[in-house]
């Protein structure tokens, strides 16, 4: 009996051992919808925030920016090494998400050059290479272009999340 006893006290041990030294590793995502279309003078994408997320079909031609908020936090203590986006591409014919940039509020802390244009729900994870404090807050800005035969290519952006962890 003492020796059950001992092998679970053990274990609970072992158990809290874990727990206690677990280091804070949170993905924080926005909701698709919450995006803010920016687009060309004169140009005509379309937009609606549907329940799945923010549905946007791009014009003939032009070059959509959609911009996202990520909840970070501000602490130096704290950064972000990965960013996630979660997208459905429901038709692309002559459309494609080109670029993804990151910003700490106003300042670029990287750019992605893509090319994703394959039709289907997708999680792409970007790399920062290291750890980065988001001070200003975390954005992240996804372009798409589209050329003369886009008029029927739809996107629908579900999430943008970054993944917030203690620095070492």
């Amino acid at each position: 009996m003492k020796l059950k006893s001992a092998a679970t006290a053990m274990i609970t041990f072992l158990g809290l051992g874990v727990f206690a030294n677990n280091a804070l590793a949170d993905w924080y995502f926005v909701h698709g919808h919450s995006g803010h279309v920016e687009q060309m003078p004169g140009g005509g994408s379309s937009f609606a925030a549907k329940a799945g997320g923010l549905e946007v079909k791009p014009d003939f031609d032009e070059s959509t920016w959609i911009h996202y908020s990520v909840p970070t936090n501000a602490d130096a203590a704290y950064g972000v090494r990965y960013v996630q986006l979660k997208f459905n591409i429901l038709q692309s014919i002559d459309s494609h998400i080109s670029h993804v940039n990151i910003y700490n509020g106003d300042l670029l802390v990287k750019s992605f050059a893509v090319n994703w244009n394959t039709p289907g729900y997708q999680f792409k994870t970007l790399d920062l290479k290291q750890i980065r404090t988001f001070a200003r807050g975390l954005g992240v800005s996804i372009e798409i272009n589209a050329s003369f035969d886009a008029g029927s290519d739809v996107y629908s952006f579900i999430g943008v999340g970054a993944d917030v962890v203690a620095k070492p």
